[in-house]
């Protein structure tokens, strides 16, 4: 089995594989819950995993990572997207290092994988939704508006998400404001950061915002248990979300934000920056 975690199969030794063969090599993202015992993501109760499999046709394709996530013991919930290879991933260089995966697959004729982000809750549905809640949620949501999954770590997220606070919400706040939701273990009842956010301006378009075509710009949920992810500014700068609780601000500095809701046009969106 190929795994990018290692870079290298057990015992294999670096090699030049002939590109031609990518050709036919499609991606499958696909929604996997896992059993305790699962050996490809331990102590996770589900994933998200983006597959390379040498196939004719998509069917074909979503057929064998199917059956590799069965042998994995592992259970399916949906496939999220798929592609050719040569017409583009669904990842960056900053979650895929490398093309040795491609490679790999297209020389050996074996699915190769990679655990794009994990879980600690199932996995969730990739069917319609409303407040997103679950990480194959946030994932199809990320993939309807073509933006890729390029997710921080759960240590950037939490320094992430405490940054944001710290610059964009009062000290202090009420009980009846403070953040809830199911990832920090409220089942029924919500209550949004936006709720709580200070100095609101009116939102100016995007693409005064995003100067920088090359700037990272992280987007995070309001499922506070879910990764942040992160794209490059130019591919924002025609982003019209619906209704969608989900927070935009530069990665590096959080110098400004802009907020969607689920109670669009009535409640957002928001925009705080030049006030603070």
């Amino acid at each position: 089995m190929w795994d990018a975690r290692n870079g290298l199969s057990a015992g294999a030794t670096q090699q030049t594989y002939d590109l031609d063969d990518w050709r036919q090599v499609r991606w499958v993202l696909i929604a996997v819950n896992w059993k305790p015992d699962n050996a490809i993501a331990p102590g996770r109760k589900g994933a998200v995993v983006l597959l390379f499999v040498k196939a004719e046709d998509d069917a074909e394709a979503i057929k064998r990572a199917c059956q590799w996530s069965h042998q994995c013991q592992g259970q399916t919930v949906g496939v999220i997207d798929k592609g050719l290879c040569v017409d583009g991933l669904p990842v960056s260089k900053r979650t895929l290092k490398s093309y040795d995966l491609i490679a790999q697959a297209a020389a050996t004729c074996e699915p190769a994988f990679l655990i794009v982000a994990g879980s600690n809750r199932k996995v969730g549905s990739t069917r319609n939704f409303g407040f997103i809640g679950s990480l194959a949620e946030a994932v199809v949501f990320l993939r309807r508006h073509r933006l890729p999954i390029d997710p921080l770590s759960e240590a950037e997220t939490v320094a992430l998400r405490a940054r944001w606070r710290q610059r964009f919400l009062p000290p202090r706040i009420p009980p009846r404001w403070r953040h809830r939701c199911r990832g920090c273990g409220s089942r029924f009842v919500a209550v949004f950061d936006w709720d709580a956010l200070q100095c609101t301006e009116p939102l100016p378009p995007l693409h005064q915002l995003l100067k920088d075509d090359k700037e990272p710009i992280a987007l995070f949920f309001e499922t506070c248990d879910l990764p942040a992810f992160v794209c490059q500014a130019q591919v924002l700068r025609d982003f019209e979300p619906g209704a969608v609780d989900l927070y935009l601000t530069p990665l590096k500095d959080c110098r400004w934000t802009v907020v969607y809701t689920h109670e669009q046009p009535l409640c957002g969106p928001y925009f705080c920056g030049s006030k603070l």
